[in-house]
């Protein structure tokens, strides 16, 4: 099953994703004038916030700000008329073929 998220719930986590790059720009920078680099924590959800901009809009993503990426076309087949959707599949070969269009694949993008 895979539920998604309407248009005002992806904002909001887009909001958030670039809020949580953001503060580690912000430690980061912070880190240059003082002896103690970002934790190992804050690197993390770095990086995951990263792989979500990267699965949703390619590796053109990085870098881009919030008001940039609500104009960026998306890379998957976001959002759908209904919120949930059922998949059967038999193996995992079909199983990965129905959920392709809705995750990035590596080449779908050439910069991702």
């Amino acid at each position: 099953c895979i539920d998604f998220l309407t248009r005002k719930e992806w904002q909001e986590e887009l909001k958030s994703l670039c809020d949580d790059i953001a503060n580690y720009r912000q430690l980061e920078s912070d880190s240059l004038s003082s002896p103690r680099p970002p934790d190992r924590e804050s690197k993390k959800i770095r990086d995951i916030a990263v792989g979500k901009l990267k699965a949703v809009y390619g590796g053109s993503a990085v870098g881009k700000s919030y008001k940039e990426l609500k104009k960026t076309p998306m890379m998957v087949d976001a959002f759908q008329n209904e919120s949930r959707k059922y998949i059967e599949a038999t193996t995992s070969r079909d199983l990965g073929e129905q959920l392709n269009k809705f995750v990035v694949a590596l080449s779908r993008t050439a910069s991702g």
